[in-house]
């Protein structure tokens, strides 16, 4: 499951009652292509991994929420242990956040070896394409002004 983080109030108890369990946090917006794209996948990661506790952070509801953590670009996923920021990357790449996950979690480095659990979900991500809503893109629409288009970047 994937927790709706409304506000600061409702984000610091998340990360309370996670305790000691990783926490993975994305901050993503309604009108971006690529989160719409990687909320299915990350709903999947939420029910596989249930050791880890997921949110997700509308920087459009929650302003106030996305300048405290510097949100530059959606998606953002960060990643709590015990309510310390540990991990943070930006962009729609479902593998890249698959591995950091189990590392974290199992205390070792991504590898093809232990790789393996998103392929299944991995079909609606062209392989090769990163895809995100660069800087300008998300500080214009935190400004109220949409650009319909993100970037796209060849991996």
């Amino acid at each position: 499951m994937v927790q709706i983080i409304k506000d600061k109030d409702e984000l610091k108890t998340f990360l309370k009652a996670a305790g000691c369990k990783l926490v993975v946090v994305e901050f993503s917006a309604k009108w971006c292509g690529p989160c719409k794209r990687i909320y299915p996948l990350i709903r999947a990661m939420s029910l596989q991994y249930g050791n880890v506790m997921f949110a997700n952070v509308d920087v459009d509801d929650s302003k106030e929420l996305a300048q405290e953590y510097h949100i530059n670009s959606v998606p953002t996923f960060q990643m709590f242990k015990q309510t310390q920021k540990i991990f943070e990357f930006c962009g729609a790449d479902a593998q890249k956040l698959e591995a950091k996950i189990q590392e974290l979690i199992e205390g070792r480095p991504f590898s093809p070896e232990n790789h393996g659990r998103l392929k299944r979900f991995s079909g609606s991500m062209p392989p090769g394409i990163n895809l995100f809503c660069n800087r300008a893109f998300c500080h214009q629409n935190l400004n109220g002004r949409r650009i319909l288009f993100p970037e796209v970047e060849e991996s």
